[in-house]
């Protein structure tokens, strides 16, 4: 159920992003941004089945959609810490290659994990993944703090993000006896991602919102 309330929540979004006109097909990190929604909605479909219907296929199908969905993470996160690639052919081909190396580790890490597979070192790379993610994010922070003299309210937003995400993988992380018996620590980290979507949103806005000038340079 939780799953599938993900899916929702993620369907409400792309269908706002793309009705509202946020998406601003010139600009390489928004385009990212809403095109990783389309990945979170593959990531929650994969989910609900894995957790309707528990066989080896569906296990491999839960815990490979949530590497790719990690991995592409990393990809706006390194889209939006390095801006000045966006629109340069030169620089464009280094984000490329960025993108490339992750395609290429993650069918490495599907083909390896088919032949054995290894839960302790898949949890280490989605960990690790993750954790680089949050820090280049705090890097891109840091440099607009450096350069506005303050945190805009997009940057706000992304620090709330970043707290929560990271909160709810200790959830993942950490496991404890189910509440009641039934809400168990990977039930509750499902819930805690539920509101990320909206926060997204909300981020996206704030953030073209701040940047309209910079985002009409590139059409």
């Amino acid at each position: 159920f939780v799953s599938l309330l993900n899916l929702y929540i993620c369907f409400v979004l792309q269908t706002s992003q793309t009705n509202g006109g946020t998406q601003n097909p010139k600009n390489l990190d928004v385009l990212c941004l809403c095109w990783n929604g389309y990945v979170v909605s593959c990531r929650a479909v994969c989910s609900a089945i894995f957790h309707a219907c528990d066989c080896w296929f569906t296990e491999y199908l839960d815990y490979f959609s949530a590497f790719a969905f990690i991995l592409s993470a990393s990809f706006v996160s390194f889209c939006f810490t390095l801006p000045w690639l966006s629109g340069v052919l030169s620089q464009t081909r280094i984000t490329t290659v960025y993108g490339l190396l992750l395609v290429i580790w993650y069918l490495k890490h599907v083909f390896s994990m088919m032949q054995h597979f290894d839960y302790g070192y898949n949890m280490f790379c989605c960990i690790g993944v993750s954790l680089l993610t949050s820090m280049m994010y705090l890097f891109y922070i840091l440099v607009r703090r450096r350069l506005l003299g303050r945190f805009s309210k997009s940057d706000r937003v992304l620090l709330l993000i970043l707290v929560w995400t990271n909160g709810s993988v200790l959830l993942e992380t950490f496991d404890f006896a189910p509440i009641f018996w039934i809400f168990d620590a990977h039930s509750l980290f499902h819930a805690a991602t539920i509101p990320l979507p909206l926060f997204t949103r909300i981020f996206l806005r704030e953030y073209v919102s701040e940047n309209i000038y910079q985002l009409d340079k590139t059409v």
